[in-house]
């Protein structure tokens, strides 16, 4: 087998793996709601506004590590 390496930043890799751990997080939320609203424990008006709230929440959370890990390149440099 022969070693091959990866011509992106060790950084790049560790943002891309926190992306996803959030965004999957935020996936898990909203279908945990729609659970609840298909069991009659939420009203759909219900599920509307906390779906919107966590989907904001990880966007925000995604950009600023998105943010985070472009200023720590530039300091690198």
């Amino acid at each position: 087998m022969s070693d091959q390496h990866d011509s992106s930043p060790a950084g790049s890799s560790a943002l891309a793996g926190s992306a996803k751990v959030v965004a999957a997080i935020a996936i898990l939320l909203v279908a945990a709601l729609a659970i609840l609203v298909v069991l009659d424990a939420i009203s759909l008006a219900v599920f509307g506004d906390f779906s919107k709230k966590i989907l904001l929440t990880a966007s925000i959370v995604i950009l600023a590590s998105v943010a985070i890990g472009l200023l720590s390149r530039i300091g690198k440099s």
